[in-house]
């Protein structure tokens, strides 16, 4: 899975390229840097919400979960970790 749009320009900018002007082919567009926005941390550390892939991954995971379980996992995944962080951290500290 992809790590982000934020990501990428965070490894090109790394490896020294520099950017494509908008409207380039291969640029990024303006709805993926709204899009990227909805899921960007806050600076808190927490992030505005989690993307309906994340939302549709911990729904099928709460069938076998308790509440205080998923609540944590929401909390992490909110805070940028991945779902196997979150969960690994999730059985630690409460449990099923």
């Amino acid at each position: 899975m992809a790590k982000g749009l934020y990501a990428n320009i965070h490894a090109k900018r790394k490896r020294g390229e520099k950017m494509r002007k908008p409207g380039a082919s291969g640029a990024p567009t303006d709805k993926a840097f709204k899009d990227a926005a909805k899921t960007a941390l806050k600076k808190g550390g927490v992030a505005k919400k989690l993307s309906p892939q994340q939302e549709e991954s911990l729904s099928r995971h709460a069938k076998h979960h308790t509440n205080k379980h998923m609540s944590k996992m929401r909390s992490d995944m909110r805070k940028g970790f991945t779902f196997t962080q979150a969960h690994e951290a999730a059985m630690k500290k409460v449990g099923k």
